[in-house]
């Protein structure tokens, strides 16, 4: 079996293959696609990681506090 790697566009459902693919040779197809909808923000799902994550993480500083004291960004003005 022969692997080909090739981009195109699917238009009505149907894909063209390249040249180099023999005519009346079964195929095996593997079609990749960017999930449209989460990239647009259309989904509206919100995503939840596995259960098994659950209290995996721990924080070990506070990241909303600066790492520069306050009174070296007067600096800056």
């Amino acid at each position: 079996m022969y692997a080909v790697e090739f981009e195109t566009v699917a238009r009505n459902h149907i894909i063209h293959l390249p040249d180099e693919v023999p005519q009346d040779c079964p195929v095996r197809v593997l079609v990749l696609y960017p999930d449209l909808a989460s990239r647009s923000g259309a989904s509206g799902v919100k995503r939840k990681p596995h259960p098994a994550l659950a209290s995996s993480v721990t924080m070990s500083a506070d990241l909303l506090n600066t790492a520069m004291p306050l009174e070296d960004w007067d600096m800056l003005k």
